[in-house]
């Protein structure tokens, strides 16, 4: 909750209607900061019908903020139809800039800073192979990052490891911008042993490093694992 800044917590403030992922979630904030707005659920389930409701009272003048529980809202979040709703019907779309696990995973990842996000792969294997072979055609220059559930890390990683090799270098942060935040980098294979001896807690984003990135820069890092 620390890394919220002034100016969010002003717009929450100020705003009339708050739409959350989880109103629970957005309650405990509001309790930190002294955010009274009313709160409604809003998922990836909410109706069309909700929507435009919610958008209609934007454009009779009412202020609505959409809130995430965690990182940017929309990124792997709720919220597309919401924007892209308001923005058909006329109404003017803000952003609050905050915390987002991609951009910290890359930050303190040490790799290249031209990258592809893919929010969460597919979790059916096939589909999920597809992908990280589309992924690698594309990865000779830049660091990949995706979000991966605990449950299928570690099968996850073993495919990465037969496409970008057991000496690619990769980072897997897990539950950035929380609480219990940690980072873990080496090559996929210490990773991989990392998983397997202890495993990962909380969500994951995974930064896999440029094919090009370059073993000569991988130096001891695997002893951080």
């Amino acid at each position: 909750m620390d890394d919220i800044s002034p100016r969010a917590i002003k717009v929450l403030q100020e705003a009339n209607l708050l739409c959350c992922e989880d109103t629970r979630e957005t309650g405990k904030l509001s309790s930190k900061f002294g955010i009274n707005t009313k709160r409604i659920s809003f998922h990836d389930g909410t109706s069309s019908d909700k929507i435009r409701r919610i958008v209609d009272s934007i454009l009779s003048g009412d202020a609505v903020a959409l809130v995430s529980d965690a990182g940017t809202p929309v990124v792997s979040d709720p919220g597309n139809m919401l924007v892209a709703e308001a923005h058909e019907l006329g109404a003017t779309v803000y952003t609050v800039p905050g915390p987002s696990a991609v951009t910290a995973a890359l930050s303190i990842a040490g790799f290249n800073s031209k990258f592809i996000f893919e929010t969460f792969l597919p979790q059916h294997k096939t589909k999920r192979r597809r992908a990280l072979r589309e992924l690698y055609s594309i990865s000779e220059k830049r660091s990949v990052i995706f979000f991966e559930s605990k449950h299928r890390i570690l099968e996850t990683l073993q495919e990465i490891e037969k496409l970008w090799g057991p000496d690619n270098m990769i980072a897997l942060a897990r539950e950035l911008t929380k609480e219990y935040e940690e980072t873990f980098r080496g090559t996929v294979s210490a990773l991989i042993e990392r998983c397997t001896e202890q495993p990962i807690l909380g969500e994951c984003t995974v930064v896999i490093a440029p094919r090009n990135f370059g073993k000569m820069k991988i130096h001891d890092w695997n002893d951080q694992l």
